[in-house]
């Protein structure tokens, strides 16, 4: 019988990295955690390196899965090069250039598939609706109506008695300060900060005091910014 657990979509990112901390505190037996990575034809490779990285330091099995249709039918600045990444999305004004439509959906979706095949029934992500860049699919409402959708599909959860797959969300109301405080809680402040990556440009040639990055692009801002209200906290200003 397998002894995985949980699966953890493991991005590179700060969010998925205290997420895989989080789960693995939860589920602290050898080979209970497993981690997945996406590769989605987005504009740089660094954040597959990051999850390798990241992986193998915290010790878990990472699967990399090529999700290149995304690159085929998604319309997003973060699967070009060219694109400005400060833009609004081409689609919809209202939401950033970097959305990418429908991204979690099928992320989530092929990870329940890979935890239906170990025998696990927990799939954890970073994502969040607090402090996000707008993405619909990074919402409570649309977690729990997904999670939903995954159990009647695979035909969990029902009178047959088999346990259901739960999407686990726990940064879901969590501010990015918030993040930057559960990351030193857990010992793993160093970690995020020079592991992880958040950049859309794919900098990991400045080093600032929360990490790498060209300090510029949204996401960077985000990270900087909790960092900061994060460092404010523990100063007690």
């Amino acid at each position: 019988m397998s002894r995985m657990k949980a699966i953890v979509v493991l991005s590179g990112g700060m969010d998925s990295t205290v997420t895989l901390a989080l789960a693995q505190a939860c589920h602290p037996g050898p080979g209970e955690v497993g981690a997945l990575h996406f590769q989605y034809g987005q504009r740089h490779s660094c954040e597959t390196e990051c999850a390798r990285r990241i992986a193998e330091i915290r010790g878990v099995e990472l699967m990399v899965l090529d999700a290149g249709v995304l690159q085929d039918i998604g319309d997003s600045a973060l699967l070009s090069r060219d694109d400005p990444i400060r833009d609004s999305h081409s689609m919809d004004e209202d939401l950033p250039a970097s959305w990418v439509p429908g991204r979690n959906l099928i992320f989530l979706t092929l990870a329940a598939m890979v935890a239906f095949r170990e025998g696990a029934r927990e799939i954890w992500t970073g994502v969040g609706q607090v402090d996000f860049s707008g993405y619909p699919d990074c919402r409570k409402t649309t977690i729990s109506a997904l999670e939903v959708a995954i159990n009647l599909g695979l035909g969990l959860g029902t009178t047959d008695g088999h346990r259901p797959v739960e999407i686990g969300a726990p940064l879901m109301n969590s501010s990015k300060a918030d993040i930057w405080a559960i990351a030193s809680d857990l010992g793993i402040l160093d970690l995020v900060r020079l592991e992880s990556h958040s950049c859309y440009e794919g900098d990991r040639t400045m080093l600032h005091p929360w990490g790498y990055g060209c300090g510029i692009c949204p996401a960077c801002v985000l990270r900087a910014e909790g960092w900061e209200r994060a460092e404010k906290r523990r100063s007690g200003r």
